[in-house]
């Protein structure tokens, strides 16, 4: 990472529901979603943003793997649905 990359927290993890995405500076990219088989789930575009709240309440307990991409990163993070 060099300076001028994004910090990115993912947290409750794990989780029962929602999941909280928070960016240490204003993005504009891709959410992605996607299950343990490479199934992509969800995808949602957000417009400078500092935060996403994921709603992960009608998938089954498992491990996903939420990616986002920008012009500039790319972040992947795994999560645990309990």
């Amino acid at each position: 990472m060099n300076e001028y990359s994004t910090a990115l927290d993912v947290y409750p993890n794990p989780t029962l529901g929602y999941v909280q995405l928070e960016f240490s500076a204003a993005v504009t990219g891709e959410i992605e979603l996607y299950n343990a088989a490479g199934l992509k789930l969800a995808h949602e575009t957000v417009t400078e943003a500092n935060d996403f709240k994921l709603d992960l309440h009608s998938l089954p307990a498992g491990s996903y793997e939420i990616r986002i991409s920008t012009d500039e990163q790319l972040w992947r993070r795994r999560i645990l649905k309990l």
